[in-house]
């Protein structure tokens, strides 16, 4: 049974910001970043405890061949995908920013939204890492 996934406002911001890196790095690797992001949000949506303990109350996923990982929190049938980690920063940077994330998550109404506009396909040339400069 898929259970449902609801995405912190600001992922997409954090899925654009490293897939903008990672084009301006090596042509083609901002689109590849983001592609793996989604593959691995379709296997995160299937199998939520597959995940590997991260921190005291979440989990996660990495994104190979990026040092990235997508953390998440899992009760039951919903997963709330918190946070896009850069895996080289320092571990208590990002487990503040994943209890902040936390936090504050029940207070935004357009998870939805941003859901959606992660789990579908892109089919434009731009990708979605050249979308939010416009």
């Amino acid at each position: 049974m898929k259970n449902q996934v609801i995405f912190h406002p600001h992922i997409k911001t954090d899925v654009e910001r490293a897939a903008r890196y990672y084009e301006a790095a090596r042509r083609g690797y901002g689109r590849k970043f983001a592609t793996v992001f989604r593959k691995k949000m379709g296997f995160v949506r299937r199998h939520p405890r597959a995940g590997h303990p991260l921190f005291d109350y979440f989990r996660h996923f990495t994104l190979p061949p990026f040092p990235y990982a997508v953390a998440y929190s899992e009760a039951k049938a919903t997963t709330l995908v918190l946070a896009v980690l850069d895996m080289r920063r320092d571990p208590a940077a990002n487990q503040a920013r994943l209890s902040r994330r936390r936090d504050d998550l029940t207070s935004h109404a357009d998870t939805a939204t941003v859901a959606a506009s992660l789990l579908s396909p892109r089919t434009d040339e731009e990708g979605d890492h050249r979308r939010a400069a416009a």
